[in-house]
């Protein structure tokens, strides 16, 4: 707890001192290259996190495409800052992921296309501040974070949490460790071997309950 109460002031500060950079009070930073602190595994956010930001962000809002690049592709924060109007074609974004180097071709989910048809246009980048410029990685994310605070929800709700968010539906839509791999670009199955597994746990589950169910004889409440 205390290195996440430590990361929000982090964050915050980070957000104060850009913006004082836009403005041109200072010429740089000087936060923009501080780590945050280790807080221990990130997790994925839940379907109800998920509503309640998108209530706080209607579509059209830079905060609501962040969130639908972020959930929709899969990709560590360096990657999304980093995509622009150029990667999307025919259909697909293109990552080259900064992390490991792989080259991706994502076909883009329609929630997005939808959302990338919303909002600002000009701009090279998708993902642009207030003042119409890029992204800075850091500042993005500390921007990020100011949107999830503004949306109610917990502090370990992050935005890395949106690629374990990813990982969490395209296994629970069925989607195999290599499937998942594809869009997130992991390289093992450590990091997503348990999204499928409770996927398939809980698939299993259901199905079973609903045999019992539909069992003949079998009546709920029956003594």
């Amino acid at each position: 707890m205390i290195a996440s109460a430590a990361n929000n002031v982090l964050r915050l500060l980070k957000i104060v001192l850009n913006f004082a950079v836009e403005d041109e009070i200072i010429e740089a930073n000087p936060a923009a290259r501080i780590k945050e602190l280790a807080g221990g595994e990130y997790r994925s956010w839940t379907d109800d996190e998920c509503a309640a930001f998108e209530k706080r962000w209607p579509s059209g809002t830079m905060q609501r495409r962040a969130y639908a690049i972020a959930l929709y592709t899969g990709q560590r924060r360096a990657d999304q800052v980093a995509m622009t109007r150029a990667c999307r074609t025919g259909g697909f974004i293109r990552v080259r992921q900064r992390k490991t180097g792989e080259d991706l071709l994502i076909p883009e989910h329609r929630a997005l296309t939808a959302e990338l048809a919303t909002g600002e246009q000009g701009h090279i980048s998708l993902l642009t501040t207030s003042a119409g410029k890029a992204f800075d990685e850091v500042y993005y994310g500390a921007w990020f974070a100011e949107a999830i605070d503004k949306a109610g929800l917990p502090e370990d709700c992050v935005l890395h949490g949106l690629r374990k968010c990813a990982a969490r539906k395209l296994a629970e839509a069925g989607c195999s460790e290599e499937e998942i791999k594809a869009v997130t670009g992991h390289t093992t199955t450590r990091m997503i071997e348990h999204y499928v597994k409770d996927a398939s746990q809980t698939k299993q589950a259901s199905a079973a309950i609903l045999k019992l169910e539909n069992a003949k004889g079998t009546r709920a409440g029956k003594r």
